[in-house]
């Protein structure tokens, strides 16, 4: 008893303050860090014995807590870090006149006309800022939104039969209508429209022509079928799948920039170009080569680091080699880099045999080099970062001026690069930044994250008309300074995975930026001004892919739904109103990237189009599961609004397959409201819209420049919404304002919750009484919340198995235990693997060799389950070994307590060692006043 009481003195004062009590973590002195690690780590554990891909021992949870511990603990910058500093010098800019302010789309009215049942014509054009007041408030019914105090503006509307007199048929304050023309169902009708008032009164629409039906259509063509298809049947006009949308010759109408492969491998003539696809339907397309597409090197470069010299910095990237037919290799965006009216092209490719990033211009005829600038580090001819992303922002608050920066490295380390273009055809390096990248401001420090997202998204956050770069967790602002970061919430180094930049929370004034991670089951909503948390939370499984801000129930504010699981979805969840929700849609996307969100009514309603579907047998693991999904033909895509209702099948009722599908909802018909667009088999491009009458006529989402910007960058997972022309987010949060919510533990951690909610689910699920649809969307929320239950029963078995491991001998095999490949760490050793640890002599284990299965033959008091004792070394006292194995890392708590009790025995040799008490010195589950788990700490005896 007396050895008890010395030991746990000894402990004490280690532990000198009654907040050091909660203290386990030998890396950290954060108590919230510990019991996050903890629950992640269970997690962790759950995910692996789910997907039976590897056993969950005491090793891999010690190495999962270690690595949790230091990617998640408060810390000064590391030494080596390279401190920005802002520049103080920028002159204020009033964003309403630069990154917020409306961009013209020249005479572009995208007017469609669309056959409809019974021989009758839907007309829809775009209301543009300029066009003025009109007469009058409009036909009675109508809401139609003032671009400012004047009356809505009047449409001339024409028509003629094709080749007739244009006779007038209507003046309008609507941006559509249904006309009844007087001809017979086959005839030709031709369409145009004009303003009449503003700047652009005097000016005809292009002519839309139409041919009257009997049964009608709900899109319309942008591109006719492909003549040249393949012996598979397949078309050879360039996929849409990944294009992006901008005005390339300034006609003000949008176009598809796309990479599309020629030749052929067989005979080395296969190149990539870059093709500009016409959207008025004639089919025409311009390509630029820009001579890449070469294979990978047969013997891959020693090594998988890239080191790039970065203006007298050396930065390193890390990423395998690869083939540039890889999509990642294939950069591109648009932007009007010098206000000419027309939208550059910012990619790569090779000039002269160089690998290089070339700024494209179209004229309408061809597509010709305008600048280039070699790359800063080699993407090209399979030495490839293998993972870029270009973008343009405006730095100098110039409206006409953007720069052209470029994104490499997803994963750690990343970096950004920035140039500006001189006298028109030099491109001049500006800045760059990334990771290992930290600023001060107003004392507080903010890091960049060590990995980047799959994309950037370029907004004003902070309203200094300005653009600031999003690069996944790090927001990066004009001058290459970090403006803030989410490091506490994803840890150190996290990738998240996509970006949402949108007006979610009600009461935080202005739009806030919505992330979620790859690398862990953590989400975050943060104002985007500062980056201050609204919301921190976490699914039920790892990678969170996409998550949409949607409005699908009665809560204040948008939802975010989410899908967990990876690539190949689990489950799905829903959040709003400051609760967890069941998954509201009748359909689980069939990969997290297989939805987006759209405003498909023109309220700004924020629904979601759902484009490929999870089926039964998905979640099971192996190649079987993946030949499954590629085997599935692309389904229709489908619209899910309010309450999760299902409103819209694009293509129902027909024989015609759809091919591809756009990963972005557009307003390219520009009545505000958004389209959905896709690929035919035949390889024709069609936009399905609403063919009903806007409820709210609005400027045509392509005059908003965030909204813009985003489509000439659109890549997958993100979403930037029309964010309007006023700057409010430095405005102070609402006084009714809820304080921000944060939960690591999430959902799965109480198994008997989690059963009594699926009682109302399943009887909602199998009641006759509801709808088919009504039924399907409690069918999904129910094998949801089942694969929810499922995690948290395995969640329960990893909590047991850690608690049970109180001894620090849990966490290391022993010599004879071996990895997945039957080796031990003594056969690692003998063949010189860099990764193996010599279990036979050495010093103590460091920090990364404490990760590594080793046993430590220093160690000559065992105290196994025989309690059998060893006798110590000639002069030496005996070491403590729990299990029968030794732990010995001084660093940590469990290792500096283990060193209390050698240094006790060593002092006391007449008095018995007592090494039992080491069993309490793990985490053990307590309760503390709020009810919730928490860590207790190894000196708090009874």
């Amino acid at each position: 008893m007396r050895s008890i009481v010395a030991l746990a003195a000894l402990c004490l004062r280690a532990r000198p303050t009654r907040a050091a009590k909660a203290r386990r973590a030998p890396r950290c002195a954060d108590a919230d860090v510990v019991a996050r690690c903890l629950a992640r780590c269970e997690l962790f554990g759950a995910e692996l014995k789910l997907r039976a891909a590897r056993r969950f021992d005491g090793v891999i949870a010690n190495r999962c807590l270690e690595e949790c511990e230091e990617d998640f603990c408060p810390r000064r910058p590391p030494p080596g870090t390279e401190w920005v500093v802002p520049d103080a010098t920028k002159k204020t800019v009033d964003p309403s006149a630069t990154t917020f302010k409306r961009r013209p789309v020249g005479d572009g009215r995208a007017l469609v006309a669309v056959p409809q049942p019974e021989a009758k014509v839907f007309l829809s054009w775009r209301m543009l800022a300029v066009d003025g007041a009109g007469h009058g408030a409009g036909a009675k019914g109508d809401r139609v939104e003032r671009v400012d105090d004047r009356a809505p503006p009047n449409y001339s509307v024409q028509r003629r039969v094709a080749g007739g007199e244009w006779e007038g048929i209507t003046t309008s304050s609507r941006t559509s209508l249904i006309d009844t023309p007087p001809g017979k169902k086959g005839t030709v009708y031709e369409y145009r429209v004009k303003a009449t008032s503003g700047d652009r009164r005097d000016v005809w629409s292009r002519v839309a022509s139409v041919k009257t039906e009997s049964t009608g259509k709900d899109y319309v063509e942008l591109s006719p079928p492909d003549q040249k298809t393949g012996a598979n049947k397949r078309a050879s006009m360039p996929p849409i799948s990944n294009v992006l949308l901008a005005d390339t010759d300034g006609d003000g109408e949008l176009e598809g920039v796309a990479w599309r492969k020629v030749g052929s491998d067989a005979d080395g003539t296969k190149r990539y170009v870059i093709s500009i696809i016409e959207f008025d339907g004639s089919g025409i397309t311009r390509d630029y080569d820009t001579d890449m597409g070469r294979p990978p090197p047969a013997k891959p470069p020693k090594g998988d680091w890239v080191t790039v010299e970065s203006k007298g910095k050396r930065s390193v990237l890390k990423e395998a080699p690869g083939s540039e037919s890889s999509l990642w290799t294939r950069p591109r965006a648009a932007g009007d880099v010098d206000g000419d009216g027309r939208e550059e092209i910012w990619t790569v490719g090779h000039v002269d045999g160089a690998c290089v990033y070339l700024l494209l211009r179209d004229d309408g005829v061809n597509v010709s080099l305008v600048a280039s600038t070699p790359s800063p580090y080699p993407i090209c001819d399979g030495a490839d970062n293998s993972r870029h992303d270009a973008f343009l922002a405006n730095l100098d608050g110039d409206p006409n001026k953007l720069s052209l920066g470029m994104a490499g490295g997803r994963h750690e380390p990343w970096r950004i690069f920035v140039w500006d273009l001189i006298d028109g055809t030099t491109l001049v390096p500006r800045w760059d930044s990334g990771s290992g990248v930290a600023t001060r401001r107003d004392g507080k420090v903010a890091t960049a994250n060590a990995q980047n997202s799959h994309n950037v998204a370029v907004v004003d956050v902070d309203c200094d008309g300005r653009d600031e770069i999003i690069a996944g967790g790090t927001v990066v602002d004009d001058d290459g300074s970090i403006l803030w970061g989410t490091n506490h919430w994803f840890g150190a180094s996290a990738h998240v995975d996509g970006i949402v930049v949108d007006d979610i929370d009600p009461d935080s004034p202005g739009f806030e930026i919505l992330l979620f991670s790859e690398t862990g089951p953590e989400w975050g909503l943060y104002r985007a001004a500062d980056g201050a948390p609204r919301v921190e939370a976490v699914a039920a499984e790892f990678h969170l892919q996409w998550n949409l801000a949607v409005n699908v129930s009665e809560s204040r504010g948008l939802d975010v739904v989410g899908t967990f699981g990876g690539h190949l979805v689990d489950g799905g969840f829903s959040y709003g109103g400051g609760a967890f929700k069941p998954y509201p849609f009748g359909k689980w996307p069939r990969e997290a990237l297989n939805w987006f969100p759209i405003d498909w009514d023109g309220r700004g309603g924020h629904q979601a189009c759902i484009f490929g579907f999870h089926v039964e047998g998905q979640v099971s693991s192996g190649v079987d599961r993946r030949r499954r999904l590629e085997a599935q033909p692309i389904a229709n895509p489908r619209i899910y609004g309010f309450l999760g209702k299902e409103i819209k099948e694009v293509n129902a009722g027909t024989k015609e397959q759809i091919l591809r599908v756009l990963v972005s909802a557009v307003d390219i018909v520009g009545d505000h409201r958004e389209e959905v667009l896709v690929q035919m088999a035949d390889g024709s491009l069609r936009a399905y819209f609403n063919v009903a009458t806007p409820f709210v006529q609005k400027p045509t989402k392509l005059e908003d420049p965030h909204y813009r910007r985003f489509l000439g960058h659109a890549t997958f997972p993100s979403h930037v919404a029309a964010l309007g022309t006023t700057c409010s987010n430095t405005e102070p949060l609402s006084k009714k304002a809820p304080p921000p919510r944060r939960d690591w533990e999430g959902s799965t951690r109480d198994v008997a919750a989690l059963k009594e909610r699926r009682r109302p689910l399943e009887l909602h699920a199998n009641s006759r009484e509801n709808s088919a649809d009504s039924r399907d969307r409690g069918r999904a929320a129910l094998k949801s919340l089942d694969q929810e239950i499922t995690v948290a029963e395995l969640r329960v078995a990893v909590r047991r198995m850690i608690n049970a491991c109180e001894s620090p001998g849990c966490w290391r095999r022993a010599d004879r235990d071996t990895n997945r490949h039957g080796e031990t760490q003594a056969d690692k050793a003998r063949r010189k693997d860099p990764n193996a640890v010599d279990p036979t002599h050495g010093p103590d284990p460091t920090i990364a060799e404490r990760r590594q299965p080793v046993r430590d033959s220093r160690c000559d008091r065992r105290v196994g389950p025989d309690r059998a004792d060893t006798v110590a070394a000639p002069g030496k006292a005996p070491r403590v070994s729990i299990g029968g194995r030794c732990y010995q890392n001084r660093k940590s708590l469990i290792g500096k307590q283990l060193f209390f009790l050698d240094r006790y025995n060593a002092d006391n040799p007449a008095k018995p060692h007592n090494v039992e008490l080491v069993q309490s010195l793990w985490i053990q589950p307590s309760k503390g006043r709020s009810g919730r788990r928490r860590a207790t700490n190894a000196s708090s005896f009874s």
